[in-house]
């Protein structure tokens, strides 16, 4: 059922993308995609009051790194959770082979094979052509794009 699940989330992606207009650019050495996927988690539980398995060593690694980064990507999420519409956030990595996408979908929700929140998280392998339109980041620096 994972496949399928999959293709769906990444159909509702589709829908979305065209509203995507916000995109913020993040250096750091210690932030990935695992880090983000912590912080999110710590956002969405947050939110909902409930506890989740959360690194927070990873988390508070990145965070002290940078303070300018932690306003940056409370910009990118606390609207992302507290938006009461379907959202989406896309993350792409320099050098990754993979974009990392956020929706929050209540319609999403009742199509796959989900129980719980309406909140998913999926990456993507990116292709050749995305590869070669983000050769303007430089090293260690993400690119993070969310709907208004």
């Amino acid at each position: 059922m994972k496949v399928y699940d999959d293709l769906k989330i990444i159909n509702k992606v589709g829908e979305l993308i065209d509203q995507v207009e916000n995109q913020i650019v993040i250096k750091s050495k210690l932030l990935n995609y695992d880090v983000l996927d912590q912080i999110w988690k710590d956002f969405v539980c947050k939110d909902i009051n409930i506890k989740g398995k959360i690194d927070y060593y990873k988390i508070l690694q990145f965070t002290g790194e940078n303070e300018s980064n932690n306003y940056l990507i409370e910009s990118i999420f606390i609207p992302h959770i507290k938006n009461r519409t379907e959202d989406l956030i896309l993350v792409y990595q320099q050098g990754s082979m993979e974009m990392l996408y956020y929706i929050k979908s209540f319609d999403l929700l009742n199509q796959v094979n989900h129980f719980g929140l309406p909140y998913f998280s999926i990456r993507v392998p990116v292709s050749d052509l995305f590869l070669k339109t983000a050769e303007f980041l430089k090293e260690n620096e993400f690119i993070i794009s969310s709907m208004p």
